[in-house]
């Protein structure tokens, strides 16, 4: 029998299935990786300061980066100014340049392309 299919050369495969090799594979490191950093977790300790004070802020105190334009026109605006009117002072802009963010209610669509 082996000696029939020697003799009829049959094509190789040369293709790897994804199930199960590949997955077991990910699997396997994903373990590793996951048993690892719990390891690391346990054994390291975490560069923490001093509990909480509320009667002491640390200086400077920084908002999150997503905050931080809003925090930084505080400096040069009153608060309501940075906090409400400047953030949304785009909002209704009929100019030239379409808005490409969004679409204003009760504005036409705007239309890409030349231009009739």
């Amino acid at each position: 029998m082996a000696e029939a299919a020697r003799e009829r050369k049959l094509p190789v495969d040369d293709k790897i299935h994804t199930w199960p090799h590949l997955v077991r594979m990910e699997f396997l490191v994903t373990l590793f990786v996951l048993v690892a950093l719990t390891v690391w977790a346990l054994t390291v300790d975490a560069p923490l300061e001093e509990p909480a004070n509320p009667t002491r802020t640390p200086n400077p105190s920084k908002a999150p980066w997503y905050f931080l334009g809003l925090q930084e026109m505080l400096v040069f605006f009153d608060p309501w100014h940075a906090g409400v009117v400047l953030p949304n002072f785009n909002e209704g802009f009929s100019g030239k340049a379409p808005d490409l963010g969004c679409c204003e209610l009760g504005q036409p669509l705007p239309h890409y392309g030349p231009r009739p």
